[in-house]
């Protein structure tokens, strides 16, 4: 009977012992996915030092949505930085482009989006921006992106919703030197296009007086790839389980 009771509380304890590590794999894994990021667009260099006319890149990741048009809304410092152009990228993620510059509030929009219904996954370029430096110091470029609001930054998805992360997307910010001279050129491109959007994105034109509060490169998440460590612990615990079979 003593033996029967030892081997049922063994049993009971093994059990136990196989559930919080099934519980601590799940909570790790719940961890893992945390950090990844979210569909977002940022600013490719999203730091430097200039002293002259400079090229930032608009980018878009999708992570694994399926994402039909964005619309990238920032402000700039107008203080240290004029647009000189906005040009669609050389290999562009979406088939259509345009933009909007307000000067004087320094808000700069850009939409891209897809002719046909099908929407794209992946990463990619959506435009090119040439700024030029008006003053010394440092001059950020900030996203304006709040989550559930349609009239700021936002990327279409397959059902017209706007599964972008605000808190992944990410600015910029640049030390510059100049002579404070104005930009000798005025911004060129199809700036009067009219935006064609998914069905339920976004075609207002914003008026600058977002309360979002902006997100830099430097708040964006760490990611990082889970799999192997999620692999690693899985098999761990398959050996566990295997080990206590055998012993009991």
């Amino acid at each position: 009977m003593k033996e029967r009771e030892s081997r049922v509380r063994k049993i009971s304890f093994g059990w136990s012992f196989l559930t919080l590590m099934l519980l601590s794999l799940t909570v790790m894994s719940l961890g893992v996915k945390a950090v990844w990021a979210g569909p977002r667009m940022y600013l490719d260099p999203g730091t430097g030092t200039f002293s002259s006319n400079f090229d930032v890149t608009l980018k878009i990741d999708t992570e694994t949505e399926t994402v039909k048009a964005s619309e990238a809304l920032m402000n700039y410092d107008t203080t240290r930085l004029g647009i000189v152009s906005v040009v669609e990228a050389g290999s562009p993620f979406f088939s259509e482009m345009g933009y909007d510059v307000d000067e004087a509030t320094g808000e700069l929009l850009i939409y891209n989006y897809e002719m046909d219904m099908f929407g794209k996954t992946g990463t990619g370029d959506l435009a090119v921006i040439t700024f030029s430096i008006l003053g010394s110091g440092t001059a950020e470029v900030n996203f304006v992106c709040e989550d559930g609001v349609s009239t700021d930054s936002n990327m279409s998805g397959d059902n017209a919703e706007d599964v972008i992360d605000c808190a992944s997307v990410g600015g910029g910010s640049y030390t510059l030197s100049s002579d404070g001279t104005a930009p000798t050129s005025t911004p060129t491109g199809d700036s009067t296009a009219t935006p064609t959007t998914a069905a339920g994105a976004s075609t207002s034109t914003p008026t600058g007086d977002s309360t979002a509060t902006p997100t830099t490169a430097s708040e964006l998440p760490e990611t990082g790839f889970a799999l192997p460590s999620v692999m690693v612990v899985s098999l761990g615990v398959i050996l566990l389980a295997f080990g206590l079979f055998v012993w009991f």
